[in-house]
């Protein structure tokens, strides 16, 4: 549980089966009449500690006779479980595979995402390498921007030589309410750290939010009981 998303304060119940994750693209379709184009596994626990129903799903989704997905329509994200992202690579899925990073050095990360505690960035990054020289594809990586504490130009610069090596696509994405300890950097300071990043080669930008005003938006969903009045 990443300690600045909202999602992970319920708790862990279940993994979802393959069908329930199907089943939930088709209520999308249904309630808002809409087809779905495009699909995420991201937000809402980490896909590949539930991977063979996920990669089943993704299989069903792209089926012509099923949702005819487009396959590169499709994302997975992970905080990063070695073993896993080395698997994935031999699946034969040319998915979007993203890396929900969030800080450039394990002192830092071990205080944001506690499972890198037992898998270092440099472990997770040694897949990663692996994954693209199977696979030849470009990782997008997640960089949840909090004030104070990952976002000084010496983490810009130690973000540039962790991934200079990798064939990458950074998502810089400002906090969202959901932990009042921590808030998110000024705009002058989100496009100061991007600045630095596309001077050194790598390609980023700042992700455009949506869904703040109803708590919808990236590490905000969650559940909350309603205190009705008669």
């Amino acid at each position: 549980r990443c300690v600045f998303c909202a999602t992970g304060m319920s708790g862990f119940e279940r993994n979802l089966s393959a069908g329930e994750i199907v089943s939930q693209v088709l209520a999308m379709e249904r309630e808002t009449g809409v087809r779905v184009g495009n699909v995420v596994y991201m937000g809402m626990g980490e896909p590949f500690l539930n991977y063979d129903e996920v990669v089943k799903s993704i299989r069903m989704l792209n089926h012509p006779k099923m949702k005819n997905i487009g396959i590169r329509r499709i994302t997975v994200s992970t905080v990063g479980i070695p073993e896993k992202i080395l698997e994935f690579a031999d699946e034969g899925l040319d998915v979007v595979l993203a890396l929900s990073l969030h800080a450039p050095s394990n002192f830092k990360r071990d205080q944001l995402v506690p499972l890198n505690r037992k898998y270092s960035i440099e472990e997770i990054l040694n897949a990663v390498k692996a994954y693209q020289m199977k696979t030849g594809r470009r990782v997008t990586v997640e960089y949840v921007m909090i004030r104070g504490m990952n976002d000084h130009p010496s983490d810009a610069e130690k973000l540039v030589d962790i991934l200079k090596n990798l064939k990458v696509f950074v998502n810089l994405i400002p906090i969202n309410p959901a932990n009042r300890s921590f808030r998110r950097p000024s705009k002058e300071r989100l496009l100061m750290f991007k600045r630095i990043l596309n001077k050194k080669g790598i390609e980023a930008e700042i992700r455009t939010e949506k869904g703040t005003d109803i708590e919808a938006a990236c590490g905000q969903l969650r559940m909350r009981k309603l205190g009705l009045r008669a």
